[in-house]
């Protein structure tokens, strides 16, 4: 009869040590470890909160990857060379996903419980946003100078501005739909922002 316990689910695959629990190296053989906490803000070190430093965030990220670097396991066996890839690539997505304030607020409402993905919403229900974004990129089809569109990408960064700080305090409250609303609504200044920068590189090639 065998008595030999099975390892503990937490514990690293190489060594069997018990402390390698949401860790991304066992502490004991220093083994890289499967990813097992898909929470974004614990992987990269942050405080579970929508405001963000980003100076922590971009520090953090970068010390991560350097960890995970295909060169430091080029005389790994396969299985932690998989491993050191497939960390990597969480790293990578979840540093993308907070550093973006609208990847960011998604992932939020999705990491309390609330159905809600920007990335798949391609129809304006709201008729206000709808509107403003229809006058806007009037407003912009008709500008015939570069002064013009700077100030509206000035203002439309001012009001991005002050949409994320809206954000935040909806989500701080818990206030789920308006939350919904800000987003929708970055998502298209964004968008704007974007569209506009191309409208005024295409007024300069054209001088």
């Amino acid at each position: 009869m065998n008595n030999t316990s099975p390892p503990a689910q937490n514990s690293c695959w190489s060594c069997a040590a018990n402390d390698a629990a949401n860790a991304l190296f066992c502490a004991s053989c220093h083994s890289v470890q499967p990813a097992r906490d898909e929470d974004y803000f614990a992987l990269l070190g942050l405080p579970p909160q929508f405001v963000v430093d980003l100076g922590v965030l971009e520090t953090n990220y970068l010390r991560l990857q350097q960890q995970l670097h295909p060169d430091r396991f080029a005389q790994k066996n396969d299985r932690e060379k998989l491993l050191a890839q497939s960390q990597a690539v969480t790293i990578n997505e979840a540093y993308h996903t907070l550093r973006d304030p609208i990847r960011r607020g998604s992932y939020w409402l999705r990491r309390n419980g609330v159905d809600f993905d920007i990335a798949a919403e391609r129809t304006i229900h709201d008729q206000a946003i709808l509107l403003e974004m229809l006058e806007r990129r009037e407003e912009l089809a008709e500008a015939a100078d570069n002064d013009t569109i700077q100030s509206m990408i000035s203002v439309t960064r001012d009001e991005f501005a002050a949409a994320v700080t809206a954000l935040a305090n909806d989500l701080a409250a818990c206030q789920w739909e308006l939350a919904k609303k800000h987003l929708l609504r970055l998502q298209y200044l964004q968008k704007f922002l974007i569209d506009a920068r191309g409208r005024q590189q295409a007024l300069v090639m054209a001088e």
